[in-house]
């Protein structure tokens, strides 16, 4: 009886390791993971070992909470542009930006023809004029780019289709052309960009000019004036330190804000996790 308990508990051992490991592999393919995940589960019910093991081998912090997890990837090398949603460029990001602030105004649900009026109010700042933005929802093309975003949002789990075709809003501008209801998840929004803090924090003065700036600001961690650790903390240094920052950028600017969205990177040739047990170290 004792052999067959022994043996009983050697394979629960093996299944809790094999879903640990099946929920870390998971989180990396998918760094923001809704409930609808079929390994959400799995990662809720290893959230403390999951976390610890972030911690230790990749400096990475992990947020799990009742309806979706965030696992705060940061590539080494702000500079890679391998990572990217498919179809993106420039401009499709400046859209994704704007949705997504027109998204944390807006209402538990929205239309897309609502999310397409707000964001043209958004996107006559000037500054994104300046610099040769522009967007007016009057021709095809520019309701096909928005759909895109909508559809990128939807398979992040930002958003969620209520009702409605996106087609129909794209073949006709009118106001009683073809829409879309959606209900917005905003925990998952506010998740989607992986940064120690938001650019609405930078103080106007203080605020980096540059892409590669911006970019090293969204993951400079916070530093306390003194032991004590007051309440104020002082803006990022204009130019933080950077591990094998080339000379010369290379590859669309706008792959590289990438890597700091929620998005599965494409780990080529990134060597495999050889032990995923608690305590045990990555190697490879």
């Amino acid at each position: 009886m004792s052999r067959d308990s022994a043996q009983i508990g050697r394979q629960q051992a093996r299944h809790r390791d094999d879903e640990r490991s099946q929920a870390l592999r998971a989180l990396l393919m998918s760094p923001l993971m809704t409930a609808a995940h079929e390994s959400f589960a799995a990662v809720r019910h290893h959230a403390d070992e999951l976390r610890d093991w972030f911690a230790r081998e990749a400096g990475w912090a992990l947020h799990i909470e009742r309806d979706c997890a965030r696992l705060y990837k940061r590539p080494a090398d702000l500079q890679d542009d391998s990572r990217g949603l498919p179809g993106y460029e420039r401009r499709r990001y400046v859209l994704l930006c704007l949705a997504c602030a027109v998204l944390e105004r807006a209402d538990p649900q929205i239309t897309l023809r609502v999310l397409g009026e707000r964001l043209l109010v958004l996107a006559t700042d000037p500054l994104l004029a300046a610099r040769g933005f522009s967007f007016t929802l009057t021709a095809v093309h520019e309701r096909r780019e928005l759909v895109a975003v909508c559809r990128s949002l939807l398979a992040l789990g930002v958003l969620q289709r209520v009702a409605g075709d996106e087609e129909g809003f794209v073949r006709s501008h009118a106001a009683e052309g073809g829409d879309a209801l959606y209900d917005v998840h905003r925990r998952v929004l506010a998740g989607l960009l992986a940064a120690t803090r938001g650019p609405s924090t930078w103080p106007a003065e203080q605020a980096p000019v540059s892409l590669d700036d911006r970019l090293a600001s969204l993951v400079a961690e916070h530093v306390p004036d003194s032991e004590e650790g007051p309440a104020h903390r002082p803006a990022p240094p204009p130019h933080p330190p950077l591990a094998g920052r080339p000379r010369r950028l290379s590859g669309h600017p706008g792959h590289r804000v990438a890597g700091l969205l929620r998005q599965p990177a494409r780990h080529h040739g990134q060597p495999p996790v050889r032990s995923l047990r608690p305590g045990a170290r990555a190697t490879g």
